[in-house]
Parts: C-alpha cells; structure tokens; sequence
C-alpha cells in the first residue's frame, strides 16, 4: 500500500511552472460577487494552502488606515515581511488623516526582507477636507529603507516649503536603482535631486485629485537633467488658483496675475507645441509624449518620436472628437513642432469616436483645411465614425474620403455597420495601382428598400424565438393588418394591451411599440422578458375576448372550408428590433444579402490623406442615412442667409423620398422663417409630407396669418397638423388664419397649442375634423367656456376631443360645473364623439378621459398623483351623476388611476370636517354612483393618519381591493408602509382562454381560497429582525444595529434601566469628535431585541462595538463565559419599517406559512365594484396585523443631552 502525502507535501513537489500557474489562477479567479482576487479565500481555507500562497505571492496590499493597536500587532516582532519570501511589489494605502502611520510598516521589517522590494506604490486617500502634504521625514524614513527599488509611485501631495523639499530630495537620492517614477502632484518636480534626474527613464504626473500646475519654465528646468528619459507622461487633473505654487519664485508669488495667468485649465494647444518642441530639442532619446488634459474638448495628445524626429500622434477624448478639434491639434501642434519640421508625419491614429456634424453647404471650408493639412501625412487611421443627425451624406462621404473608410460607422438612428475588410485576391496583389483601378472600376450595388430591410430583419426576429431574455412581442394575424390602417386605433389598442398586462406587472410592462405596415405586423418592446408574456397573454386576451374576433376570418377571406388564420398571433423574440435592423445592414455590406455589397474591402488609404474609392462610400452611407429617412426634424433658427442657403436650388427634400412627417423648431423672434423651407421645394416633394409639427420655443409673440399661408398652402396633402404656437391675434389676422386652414382639404386632425387657434377654424375643416387637442406646456389662460363650445358646435364627425393645458394659472383649470356643461353639449352636438380628456379638472388637477358609445358614456378614468375620497366624491356629485351622457344608465367602467387619500374632508354643505371614520363619510350620492358601476378600480388607497380598518374596509366595499395599500404619515416612521397587493401568475390554460366570463373578474378562481392565518406579533418582528440581520451591512449604508440576547430581554421590562444602559453605550462610543453617535432606540418587547439608529456608518460600527465591549466587561465581572453568548450585536442598512413591509408582502402573496397566497387584487363587479368577502377578510387581517405593529412597537426613543 502506497504511503500517503500531505497537501503540503504535494505543493512543494510541484515543479516551478505548475506553483506559478497555481497562483496566477487564484490571483486572476473573480468568480466571486466582488470580482476581487481568490488568493485571500485560498490563504484562509487551510495552512498548507497559506503556506504555499505565501511563498509565491510577489506582489503585497497594504492598508495603513488601522487603529495604532491594530497596526502594531501587524507588525510586531518586526517579521511580518519575511512571510512572504519572493514578494517584489508594494503597494501601501494610508488616510491622509494618517499620514505618520506611512512608514511605520517598513520602519519595523528586517532589512534583508526590505532589500527585495523593487517596485513601490503610495496612495493617500482622501477623508478630510483639506489634504495635508506628505512630511519629508516620512518619505526618509520610508525609501531610506528600500534602496532596491526600481519603480516607485507617490499619489500624495507634495511636501512644501524649501526645506521639506530639500529633505526630500535627499529622501529621493537614496535610492540608486530607481528608472521609473510616478507622482501624483507637480511639486515632486522640484524634489528631484540632479543624481536621480540624470538616471530616470519614465517620468509620469498622474494625478485625479486637481493640483495647480506650475509655469512652463520651471517644468523645463526639472526636465533639463533626465538626458535618459524615454517616456514623459502628464496626466493630471488642474484648476484656477491664486496661491503661489511649490517652486521658491520670490518673482512669481509677487505678481499675482502671473500666477492667475499661469493656472490653465486644461492645457492649451501652444503650450503643448512649446512642450513638444522642448523635449524634441533638449531630451535626445526620448521616445514618447503624452499630455492630458488638452483643449476644451479634454483631449489626449501622445507623440511617438525617434532621435528627435516626430513618428506618430495618437489622439483620444473621453467625449468623442470633432473636426474643429482635430483642425487645432494638427496646425497648431502637430505641424508647426520643430520635430516635425518640413518632413511628412508617417501616421496619426484616432482612437476615439470621431463625431462627424457637418453639412455639406455650411462647413466646405474646414473640409478643406482639413484636406490642406492631410496632405502632410502618410496614413490616417480612424476607428468609429459617428455621423449625427445633422449631417447630411454628402458631407459624411466628403469627410470619409479625405480620412479613409473607418473600420465601424455609428448613425444617429443608432445603427452602427462594421465595414469589414475583404482580402485581395492573388489577380490584384500584383501593385497598389491595379488594385485602385479594381475598386474605382467596381458596380455599385443596388440599395435596399425600406421593405427589403423589413421583412429579413422581421424574420430574423421570428427566428430568435423563446428563451429568458425574449422581450420583443410580435404581433400578426388578420386583426393586427386592421388595426394598420388605422394609426388612433392601433395606438388605442395598445394601450389597452398594456393595462391589461399592467394588472400581471407593478409598472407599465410595454416600453414602446413599432408598426411594421408593409410585413402586417407589430412589434411590442417590454421591459423584461417576464413582462414579455404577460404582454403576449393580454395581447390573446383582448383579441379572443372583442368582438372582432368572430367575422375577422371571413372579413379577411379564410374562409370556404380551410383552416382559419388566428385572429392574433403573438410569439416573443429575444432579438431587438434595432439589432435585428443592423443585421440586415451588416449583412448587406458583408454581400449576405442579395444586392449586397459583396465584402468590398475598406481601404486604409494611402498617400494625401488616404481617400477612400467613391463607389464604396456611395452604397456605404447615402443608402444607410438618406434612404429610410421617414421623418425631418428642422431647426429654423438659423440666420436668415444660412437658411436660404439650406433651401437653395429648392431641392433639398428630393434627398428624403419616404420622407412622411416634418417637424420644425423655431424660436420666438424666428417664426417667419417657417415659410422659407417649403416656398422653394418642388411641389411634387412637397405633396408626399402627410405630418406637420411646428414648435415654438416661446408663446410670447403670435405667429403672423401670412407666415400660415405661405407654410400651409405647400402642403395640401396635410392629414395631421400641430400648431405649437401663439395663435394669431385680432380679426383681421384670424380672418387669414381661417383661410389658411382651408386649403387642407385632407386634414383630419388637427393639434394646437393655443385656445385662440380654436375661433381661427373654417367651417369647412370643422366639419371633416375627426381629432381635435388643445395642448400646451406653456402658461396659457383658457378661453371662457361658451366661446370654446362655440367653436365645437360645428364639428359634427369630431370622435376625439382633448384639452391639455398646463395648469400654472387657476383661471386654466377646469371647474365642475364647466365640464358638466361641455360634456352636456358633446352629448347634443357630437355624436360621433368617442373620447373627451380634459386636464387640469379641480384644485387636484385631475385627467378626466371620458369615452362615449353613441351618445352614452361608457366608461371614465380619473388621473392625479393624489386623490382624496372627498375630491372624487365631488367629480362623482358634480359632474357624473348630473350629466345627460349618463342619465338613468349604469356606467360600465370607472378606474381610478391615483393613490386615493382618507382624511377628514370639507363637504360644500355645511362646510365642516367629517371624520373618515364616520357612517356619513361613505354615504351620500357618490356612494349611490359607485353603486352604478358595473367596474371599479383604484390604482392605491392611502389609509392616511390616523386610520382605521373599518374605514379602509368601507372604501374597499365600494370600489374594490386597490394595487397597492399605503399608511403611515412617513418614510421611516413606525407605521409607515406600502404593500402591493399582487394578483397570482396566470396559469397558461387561464391565459389561453382570455378574459371572458365573470369568474375571471371578480378573482375568486375555480376553488375557493383556504382562509390565512394571521402572524403573531412576536412571529412578525422576530422575521422583521431577521431580514435586517441577514441584509448587514453590505446592502447600503449602515443606520442600525440588531441587539439581541439574555441581557437584552433582562433590560427590556424595565424602561428606565434600558434607558441608562443604552446611555453607557452611547457614552462608551463617543469621541471628541463625535460625543453623541446615537440617534436614538427602539425597544422591540415581543421579539426580545433592540435596535440602536445612527446617522452614518463610522457612528453605528462604533456603537455595536460599544454594545459588545460592555458585554465582554459584564462578563468579566461575572464568574465567567464568553459575550456572544450574553449580547450580540448585528450592523444593519435595512430600516425597520422596510423589514415590517416585506414580512407582510411576503404573508400576503403566500410566501411565508399562513400567508394569503398571493390572492388577486379584484377589479370589481356588479353592485359598485365591491370586493368578494374572501379578499375583503385577508385585506382586514392584514391591517389588524399592521394596527398591531403600531401598538405594540414604540417611535424612536431618544435621550437627552449629556
């Protein structure tokens, strides 16, 4: 029998090779939560392993930030170093409030451990205001114990004053092997000794904290003496200030506005040539340059030169590079430095996003200029190229043949297309010439159109089904195909879709939706791919459940014996609409499509300015940006010169042939300019726009009748108008206006941002109107409501009808009385009318969206942030109940969408303040109204404070189990919470079958409900303090600490005893700094525990320790034992009324024992939408619980001053 081997054993057999790829895989492990190394876990799992990691780790971490007792158990014994035999690497972090600890590690290891260190970094870390220098006598102390060192990095703040400078110096000449250093501040610079200077190789000022920069001159007399130096790096951060800088200038700290002058922020591009042109000069074998920040644009300048002469130039900025930018990096660095001189520079690399804005009839000139400096460079290389929205293809293509055809192009659409390279056949190896002919000479593939790149990319989609991450719903069938044709119903519908599935979901699961009209499809984009099937559910739902659903197979002519095509077919896509369009792009490039481009090569360029061959960039980019565009955005506050030359030669809307929809901006004193575009495009562009959209920044100054004509009578094809302006003043200017709006014989729908626009409609438009909103963000008084009825009377097909208007002025908001007497009128003079929102209604500044059904009001849904039972009881009295659309009928529909508040309310009566707790708050008309309802719905209840069960049960009896339930005045407070009362997951059959039947709506399900136990008080906070417990520390920042134990059920039946004892914590715990860190306690009887509350983590670490020290001397004093058995004492960052919450968020949706199962939130039905007893039962036991809490547990006891 073999005999064993240890672990230990095993690991020193292992051969050099195998420990070294050990530890390099513990080192580079961050399968951990953190991402932090594996080597801490591994040194912790076993003595071998610690061993074994402690012989081969070369590079150490330490923190000098402990308590000076800490920190001298570290080092005691002065060994601590030699545990890690082959370490080379040193990197120490101290807090700038400790800055004399620095050396104190160092100061106690042996030597011989001390001589192997080759490489050493210093961070300081910020935690006072103002950060105190390093002390001279520390960096002595500290590199007079490490002459070995190689590479030496100080992120600290220079030592000030001549002679801390001096004693630094003399700290920085004891170390003859150092090539390599990196600080932090500009005043090392004058700490360098001549002896050090003449041997550095790498001098780098990287800093992020903002250190003043000293004058030019006095950084090139520390550079003078590193005639070794091969790299310079300055990466420092700057600002302006007025203090004299470390350098001893008696000449600069006099003149102050020298030293202001001086403080530049960032670097400006003269004193990087005269940077460049220095180090060209008095550094010979310097090899690279590297200055940040430069210009206004942040940008990073690295220089590459070779004995003196420039080689390459490197440029990057976090934000992205511009021409104007890169224009004043090359003539005014980069060709003017004497290390360039007359010759070509042989490459400039881009390494940014380069983001291209120019328009080809604005900026000619800096294309030029740029094209001028080119010519001085052998090879330009770009990595992405931006084209934004601004740019038009003749300028983007301009630009790419004068930089060359960049590897990736990125649209304002957000489409981004790798032009990849393709490789040379051995036919056109032969020379650069025959391959330029080749390309030159190569046919230019047709472009696809707008259907060839939907229906690939619609496949895709479809082929991408399923799976976790499918958040795409696609929508076909012959129901989808209907909706198409007409965009207000599609968008309705929608709509619906998403409330449907928003009763599944706690917020809105549709993000937005893209009609696809040429593939008869929808796309639905959600939130998460959970939220990705509820959508799809709702979607079947709606279509199994309207009564489209029957004839739509024989409307859509399926019939005759075949199998029928569903009416809706929903299927989930993992692939984005946009990605799935970049594909097909990509793809067509790649020569994957048909027509494709084929893989044509993406040339580098060569020669003046590596221009690229036209063929390419014509399929490139005028297909990719001009040829889908579907909508134009156009900003009208040019100068009256610039934008007659955008509109010259009046064929500037040719380039956008789909082109629908045009938007334009427009400032206040610009608003004639809108007549400028379309008085020269041809007629024929003109009569494809079917959308206008005008937008005025201001509403102070009218737009003119005149400017209306010469826009409007452009454009006769218009079917949708917005007028975002201040309507024409006076008669004789709305006389204008009308005939303007009478030369649309198509228009149907009609947006305006002033009521004065309302008298300025012709009796011709009002009678083919179909859509009508008044709609503003602006400060507009409503116009008197007979003159706005007026005006309504003559719009017979109106079916959509809304006012929304910002309610700054109280003469704009709505009264109860004029809403009754304009629904009134709707009733009589608008049949046809279908939806009626009007906003702001009453002080609560309420949305009303009321829809209609011949006449008849069927449903009506009330919106505000908060509502209260009074206000709503007010709509219901006032406007609903008295309006001719209801009359004696029942209304089908009434949602709530607003967190509905109980407190006292004034009636208009009697003008007194009833108690929400009282029979007469629930009785009366709108009770009566509720009653009517055949749906009710609320979105939240808002119990208010104070607050009863028996109040809330009332609500609930009329209009139904809300959302979500809220108490409490506030967060934080004992009895403050919010619980959502969230309906189960539908089970796929139930999804399938659609929402039809009264089952499905009142949530009572197929089998009845067991009846939920209620939790126990002590059951609720033990599970309370349990969450916060397991949450600790890491979940934010800590505000409490848990303190549980036999000591703590002893003090808790006596309050003043627990209140001295808490006093000797806070006592035990205070520093001069801080002599109260307790905020205050909380005693918890029923779960026999304490919670202790600071206001910031150091303060609550502080106490638990203070909890624990007070046990440990208990014990002490007692015959014996361990603390943690008498106290303990848990850091937490949850609040207690956070963990009261989810205990019961948990019962209700079943997930603790007893809970109530997750029932369903009713939507009501029948008599006023009351809930089913059941749900009504679960909602009493969780408030009696919620009651309980608030009985039984105290608010936050504080304790006096000391």
């Amino acid at each position: 029998m073999a005999a064993s081997i240890t672990l230990s054993e095993l690991l020193r057999l292992l051969p050099t090779s195998a420990r070294d790829t050990l530890v390099a895989h513990l080192r580079d492990d961050d399968s951990d939560d953190h991402g932090d190394s594996a080597l801490p876990a591994g040194r912790l799992a076993c003595r071998a392993l610690r061993d074994f990691i402690d012989g081969e780790v070369e590079q150490l971490d330490l923190d000098c930030s402990l308590e000076p007792a800490e920190l001298g158990i570290l080092m005691r014994g002065g060994r601590w170093l030699e545990r890690w035999p082959r370490c080379k690497r040193l990197t120490i972090t101290v807090d700038d409030a400790r800055l004399d600890a620095l050396s104190a590690p160092i100061a106690t290891a042996s030597l011989e451990a001390c001589r192997r260190i080759q490489e050493l970094e210093v961070w300081v870390r910020q935690v006072i205001n103002e950060t105190p220098p390093l002390p001279s006598g520390t960096l002595v102390a500290l590199l007079s114990r490490l002459p070995g060192l190689h590479t030496l990095t100080l992120e600290a703040k220079a030592p000030q004053g001549e002679q801390e400078q001096s004693v630094a110096r003399h700290a920085l000449s004891l170390l003859p092997k150092l090539t390599s250093l990196t600080v932090g501040d500009y005043g090392y610079l004058a700490c360098i000794p001549e002896g050090l200077a003449r041997q550095l190789t790498s001098l780098a000022v990287d800093s992020e904290q903002a250190r003043p920069r000293p004058p030019l001159d006095d950084i090139f007399g520390c550079l003078a003496p590193m005639a070794s130096l091969r790299r310079l790096s300055i990466h420092a951060t700057v600002e302006e200030q007025d203090d004299a800088w470390y350098f001893d200038d008696d000449e600069w700290e006099d003149d102050e506005d020298e030293s202001c002058d001086r403080f530049e922020v960032p670097w400006r591009e003269d004193e990087v040539l005269e940077l460049l042109d220095y180090c060209a000069e008095a550094l010979p074998r310097l090899k690279s340059v590297d200055v940040w920040p430069v210009g206004h644009g942040y940008v990073d300048v690295g220089c590459t030169l070779a004995g003196g002469v420039l080689k390459g130039v490197k440029l990057w900025a976090a934000n992205g590079l511009t021409c104007g930018m890169l224009y004043r990096i090359c003539a005014e660095v980069v060709l003017p430095c004497d290390a360039l001189g007359p010759r070509r520079l042989p490459r400039l690399e881009l390494r940014a996003e380069m983001s291209l804005a120019i328009d080809e009839e604005e900026e000619d000139g800096l294309l030029d200029d740029l094209a001028e400096i080119f010519t001085r460079f052998d090879r330009v290389s770009i990595s992405t190229l931006e084209v934004c929205s601004g740019c038009s293809a003749l300028g983007a293509l301009s630009f790419i043949r004068l930089m060359g055809l960049p590897p990736r192009i990125t649209c304002g659409g957000g489409y981004n297309i790798t032009l990849r390279r393709r490789r040379r056949s051995a036919a056109l190896s032969g020379g650069a010439d025959r391959a330029g002919s080749s390309a030159d000479s190569a046919p230019v593939p047709p472009a696809l159109t707008a259907w060839q790149v939907e229906q690939p990319a619609l496949q895709r989609m479809l082929a991408a089904a399923g799976g976790a991450k499918a958040r795409c719903v696609v929508l076909t069938g012959p129901l989808v195909r209907r909706l198409l044709a007409d965009t207000a119903a599609l968008v309705g519908w929608v709509g619906q879709v998403q409330r449907e599935a928003s009763s599944a979901t706690p917020r809105p699961p549709v993000s937005g939706f893209v009609p696809l009209a040429a593939s008869g499809a929808v796309l639905l984009e959600c939130n998460s791919g959970t939220k990705g099937l509820a959508v799809a559910a709702a979607a079947l739902r709606l279509a199994a459940a309207g009564p489209q659903a029957s004839g739509m197979a024989v409307a859509e002519g399926t019939g005759g014996g075949a199998e029928a095509e569903p009416v809706l077919e929903a299927r989930l896509s993992a692939l984005r609409w946009g990605k799935a369009v970049r594909q097909v792009l990509q793809a067509w490039w790649d020569g994957e499509e048909q027509g494709g481009a084929g893989g044509a090569a993406a040339p580098s360029g060569s020669g003046g300015g590596g221009r690229a061959p036209w063929p390419q960039l014509e399929r490139a980019l005028r297909a990719f940006i001009d040829d889908d565009m579907r909508e134009l955005d156009l900003d009208c506050d040019l100068e009256l010169a610039e934008l007659g030359a955008l509109a010259r030669d009046g064929r500037w809307l040719e380039r956008w042939s789909l082109c629908r929809r045009v938007k334009f901006k427009v400032g206040n004193d610009r608003l004639s300019a809108l007549a400028i575009p379309f008085a020269t495009a041809l007629i024929e562009a003109c009569r494809r726009i079917r959308e206008l959209e005008v937008q005025a920044a201001t509403y102070d100054t009218p737009v003119s009748s005149g400017t209306l004509i010469a826009l409007l009578s452009r454009i006769p094809e218009l079917t949708t108008l917005t007028l975002g302006t201040k309507a024409p003043s006076g008669d004789s200017e709305r006389s204008v206006a009308r005939h303007a709006l009478s030369l649309l014989p198509k228009l149907t729908s009609l947006t305006v941002g002033d009521y004065g626009y309302l008298a300025c409609i012709p009796d011709c438009l009002a009678r083919q109107l179909t859509s009508l909103r008044v709609a503003s963000q602006h400060r507009l008084c409503r116009a008197p409501t007979d003159d706005i009825l007026t005006c309504l009377f003559p719009m017979g097909s109106l079916r959509c009808l809304a006012f929304h208007v910002n309610p700054v002025y109280t003469g704009s908001r709505w009264r109860a009385e004029e809403v009754l007497l304009l629904l009134d009128m709707c009733t009589e003079a608008l049949p046809r009318l279908e939806t009626l929102a009007v906003w702001p209604l009453g002080a609560a500044s309420v949305d009303a969206a009321l829809t209609f059904a011949g006449g008849a009001l069927t449903g009506v849904k009330l919106t505000a942030r908060r509502l209260s039972y009074g206000q709503l009881s007010s709509i219901c009295t006032e406007v609903l109940l008295p309006c001719r659309a209801l009359g004696p009928r029942r209304l089908p529909r009434l949602e709530v969408d607003a967190e509905v508040s109980l407190g006292p309310h004034r009636t208009p009566a009697d003008e007194e303040d009833l108690d929400p707790n009282a029979p007469a708050f629930f009785t009366g008309p709108a009770a009566a109204l509720l009653a009517r309802c055949g749906h009710v719905s609320m979105a939240g209840l808002d119990l208010g404070h104070p607050w009863s069960a028996q109040a809330a049960l009332s609500v609930m009896r009329l209009l139904g189990v809300p959302q979500r339930i809220t108490w409490g005045p506030r967060a934080g407070d004992t009895c403050y919470g919010s619980i959502t009362l969230r309906p189960p997951p539908a089970a796929p059959a139930a999804a399938a079958r659609g929402s039809g039947g009264e089952d499905g709506a009142d949530g009572s399900g197929d089998a009845p409900q067991p009846p939920p136990t209620a939790l126990a008080q002590a059951q609720l906070q033990q599970r309370a303090l349990a969450l916060m417990v397991a949450a600790g520390a890491a979940t934010g920042s800590v505000q409490r600490v848990v303190v549980t134990g036999p000591l703590v059920r002893r003090l808790l039946p006596d309050p003043l005893a627990l209140r001295m004892w808490v006093g000797r914590v806070q006592r035990a715990a205070a520093t001069e700094a801080e002599p109260r860190p307790l905020l205050g306690y909380r005693p918890l009887s029923a779960a026999g525990a304490v919670l202790l509350a600071g206001l910031t983590r150091e303060k609550v670490e502080a106490l638990a320790a203070a909890t624990l020290r007070l046990a440990a001397d208990a014990v002490a004093v007692s015959e014996g034992g361990e603390a943690a058995a008498l106290l303990e004492a848990c850091p937490s960052g949850m609040r207690w009324d956070k963990a009261v919450t989810q205990v019961l968020q948990a019962w209700w949706d079943g997930e603790e024992q007893g809970g109530a199962g997750g029932v369903a939130a009713p939507s009501g039905s029948g008599g006023g939408g009351r809930a089913p007893w059941p749900q009504l039962e679960r909602v009493r036991l969780l408030l009696e619980m919620v009651e309980g809490i608030r009985g039984s547990v105290p608010d936050l006891q504080r304790l006096g001053r000391p």
